[in-house]
Protein backbone atom coordinates (compact mmCIF):
# COMPACT_ATOMS: atom_id res chain seq x y z
CA UNK A 1 0.00 0.00 0.00
CA UNK A 2 2.58 2.35 0.98
CA UNK A 3 4.10 2.13 -2.94
CA UNK A 4 1.15 3.42 -4.52
CA UNK A 5 1.09 6.21 -2.46
CA UNK A 6 4.24 7.05 -3.31
CA UNK A 7 3.67 6.37 -6.96
CA UNK A 8 0.74 8.60 -6.64
CA UNK A 9 2.75 11.56 -5.08
CA UNK A 10 5.42 11.31 -7.73
CA UNK A 11 2.60 11.67 -10.35
CA UNK A 12 1.39 14.39 -8.77
CA UNK A 13 4.69 15.91 -8.33
CA UNK A 14 5.74 15.30 -12.37
CA UNK A 15 2.36 16.79 -13.81
CA UNK A 16 3.29 19.83 -11.52
CA UNK A 17 6.08 20.36 -13.69
CA UNK A 18 5.19 18.99 -17.06
CA UNK A 19 1.52 20.37 -16.95
CA UNK A 20 1.58 23.93 -16.83
CA UNK A 21 4.22 24.89 -20.08
CA UNK A 22 1.48 22.82 -21.49
CA UNK A 23 -1.24 24.58 -20.91
CA UNK A 24 0.51 27.49 -21.26
CA UNK A 25 1.68 26.33 -24.74
CA UNK A 26 -2.01 25.34 -25.67
CA UNK A 27 -3.34 28.38 -24.66
CA UNK A 28 -1.12 30.60 -26.95
CA UNK A 29 -2.54 28.40 -29.73
CA UNK A 30 -5.58 29.53 -29.11
CA UNK A 31 -5.24 33.31 -28.97
CA UNK A 32 -6.09 33.55 -32.43
CA UNK A 33 -5.28 34.09 -35.83
CA UNK A 34 -1.60 35.00 -36.43
CA UNK A 35 -1.84 38.84 -37.36
CA UNK A 36 -3.89 39.49 -33.55
CA UNK A 37 -1.13 37.45 -32.35
CA UNK A 38 1.71 39.52 -34.03
CA UNK A 39 0.31 42.65 -33.59
CA UNK A 40 -0.17 41.66 -29.41
CA UNK A 41 3.64 41.15 -29.44
CA UNK A 42 4.05 44.38 -31.42
CA UNK A 43 2.23 46.30 -29.12
CA UNK A 44 4.34 44.34 -26.56
CA UNK A 45 7.91 45.09 -27.65
CA UNK A 46 6.78 48.66 -28.08
CA UNK A 47 6.14 49.35 -24.65
CA UNK A 48 9.77 47.51 -23.54
CA UNK A 49 11.84 48.34 -26.07
CA UNK A 50 14.31 50.96 -25.49
CA UNK A 51 14.05 54.52 -27.92
CA UNK A 52 15.80 54.20 -31.06
CA UNK A 53 16.58 50.57 -30.61
CA UNK A 54 13.59 48.31 -31.94
CA UNK A 55 15.54 46.30 -34.38
CA UNK A 56 18.08 45.19 -31.79
CA UNK A 57 15.19 44.11 -29.24
CA UNK A 58 13.70 41.97 -31.95
CA UNK A 59 16.38 39.72 -32.39
CA UNK A 60 15.94 37.55 -28.73
CA UNK A 61 12.15 37.73 -29.58
CA UNK A 62 11.80 34.35 -31.40
CA UNK A 63 14.39 31.09 -31.66
CA UNK A 64 14.68 30.42 -35.25
CA UNK A 65 10.91 29.89 -35.48
CA UNK A 66 8.02 31.71 -35.60
CA UNK A 67 6.91 31.20 -32.30
CA UNK A 68 7.85 34.21 -29.80
CA UNK A 69 9.65 32.70 -26.81
CA UNK A 70 8.09 33.34 -23.42
CA UNK A 71 9.23 36.61 -21.36
CA UNK A 72 8.72 37.56 -18.30
CA UNK A 73 7.24 41.29 -18.03
CA UNK A 74 9.63 42.40 -15.21
CA UNK A 75 12.83 41.17 -13.42
CA UNK A 76 10.88 40.15 -10.26
CA UNK A 77 8.33 37.64 -12.48
CA UNK A 78 11.09 36.10 -13.71
CA UNK A 79 13.36 36.21 -10.18
CA UNK A 80 8.99 34.36 -8.41
CA UNK A 81 9.22 32.17 -11.50
CA UNK A 82 12.65 30.65 -10.99
CA UNK A 83 12.06 29.98 -7.39
CA UNK A 84 8.66 28.33 -7.88
CA UNK A 85 10.64 26.36 -10.65
CA UNK A 86 13.66 25.61 -7.93
CA UNK A 87 11.14 24.54 -5.34
CA UNK A 88 9.26 22.28 -7.50
CA UNK A 89 12.77 20.73 -8.45
CA UNK A 90 13.17 20.66 -4.74
CA UNK A 91 10.26 18.52 -3.74
CA UNK A 92 11.12 16.43 -6.98
CA UNK A 93 14.17 15.52 -5.25
CA UNK A 94 12.47 14.49 -1.81
CA UNK A 95 9.65 12.63 -3.19
CA UNK A 96 12.55 10.89 -5.57
CA UNK A 97 14.46 10.47 -2.44
CA UNK A 98 11.93 8.78 -0.85
CA UNK A 99 11.17 6.51 -3.20
CA UNK A 100 14.77 5.26 -3.70
CA UNK A 101 14.94 4.85 -0.04
CA UNK A 102 11.71 3.12 0.87
CA UNK A 103 11.34 1.04 -2.67
CA UNK A 104 14.70 0.95 -4.57
CA UNK A 105 14.98 -0.22 -7.64
CA UNK A 106 14.01 2.05 -10.00
CA UNK A 107 13.53 4.88 -8.22
CA UNK A 108 17.27 4.86 -7.13
CA UNK A 109 18.15 5.74 -11.21
CA UNK A 110 15.08 7.84 -11.10
CA UNK A 111 16.49 9.93 -7.71
CA UNK A 112 19.93 10.46 -9.67
CA UNK A 113 18.19 11.68 -12.51
CA UNK A 114 16.00 14.31 -11.08
CA UNK A 115 19.69 15.10 -8.88
CA UNK A 116 21.56 15.77 -12.31
CA UNK A 117 18.50 18.29 -13.60
CA UNK A 118 18.55 20.20 -10.12
CA UNK A 119 22.31 20.77 -9.76
CA UNK A 120 22.59 21.82 -13.69
CA UNK A 121 19.45 24.28 -13.05
CA UNK A 122 21.25 25.62 -9.73
CA UNK A 123 24.25 25.71 -11.84
CA UNK A 124 22.69 27.66 -14.51
CA UNK A 125 21.13 29.85 -11.98
CA UNK A 126 24.74 30.72 -10.49
CA UNK A 127 25.65 31.41 -14.11
CA UNK A 128 22.83 33.61 -14.76
CA UNK A 129 23.78 35.71 -11.32
CA UNK A 130 27.17 36.36 -12.74
CA UNK A 131 26.59 37.50 -15.75
CA UNK A 132 24.15 39.98 -14.32
CA UNK A 133 26.43 41.24 -11.77
CA UNK A 134 28.91 41.53 -14.99
CA UNK A 135 26.68 43.22 -16.96
CA UNK A 136 26.06 45.38 -13.85
CA UNK A 137 29.52 46.04 -13.43
CA UNK A 138 30.34 46.94 -17.26
CA UNK A 139 27.32 48.73 -18.54
CA UNK A 140 26.44 52.33 -17.39
CA UNK A 141 24.19 54.98 -18.32
CA UNK A 142 25.64 57.92 -19.89
CA UNK A 143 23.08 61.25 -20.69
CA UNK A 144 22.43 61.88 -24.43
CA UNK A 145 22.93 65.42 -24.97
CA UNK A 146 21.23 66.99 -28.04
CA UNK A 147 22.08 69.83 -30.20
CA UNK A 148 19.86 72.28 -28.42
CA UNK A 149 21.94 71.38 -25.17
CA UNK A 150 19.36 69.95 -23.06
CA UNK A 151 19.71 66.34 -21.89
CA UNK A 152 17.34 63.48 -23.92
CA UNK A 153 16.93 59.72 -22.82
CA UNK A 154 20.14 58.31 -21.72
CA UNK A 155 21.88 55.80 -23.21
CA UNK A 156 23.17 52.45 -22.44
CA UNK A 157 27.39 52.32 -23.04
CA UNK A 158 28.83 49.40 -22.52
CA UNK A 159 32.77 49.95 -21.65
CA UNK A 160 35.07 47.90 -23.91
CA UNK A 161 37.53 45.26 -22.10
CA UNK A 162 38.42 41.49 -21.49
Amino acid sequence: MPASVLLLVLAIAWAAVLLPPYLRKRRHARLGDSISLFNRHLSVLERTAPTGSTSASLSPMTNGSATPLPVPRSAVEAQQRRREVLAVMGAAVLVTLAGAALIGGVFVFVHILVDMVALGYVVMLARLKRLHDERAQKVRTLPVVTQSGRSAEPVLLRSSGS
